[in-house]
């Protein structure tokens, strides 16, 4: 599971180089950056499906997190849109 981690966190840096350093440039960087979210997404459900985490109160920690950077993501968003 760490190493999926390390390369989805590779595959995300490389999507990043290639928009902010190279503007767009690799169509392959672009590609392989689009899979980083699927990755995370499973390294997360897979944390989450262990048995200790719904006892540990997990869900609920994971939840709120994920509310407030969906709501401060929502906000630059809507920022960005105005201008």
């Amino acid at each position: 599971m760490e190493a999926l981690k390390w390369v989805a966190l590779v595959l995300m840096a490389g999507d990043h180089i290639n928009k902010y350093l190279l503007h767009e440039a690799s169509g392959s960087l672009y590609a392989l950056g689009r899979l980083v979210m699927p990755l995370f997404g499973f390294v997360l459900m897979t944390h989450l499906a262990r048995p200790e985490a719904f006892r540990n109160g997990v869900h609920l920690r994971v939840m709120k997190r994920l509310a407030v950077f969906a709501l401060l993501a929502t906000q630059r968003r809507q920022t960005d849109d105005a201008q």
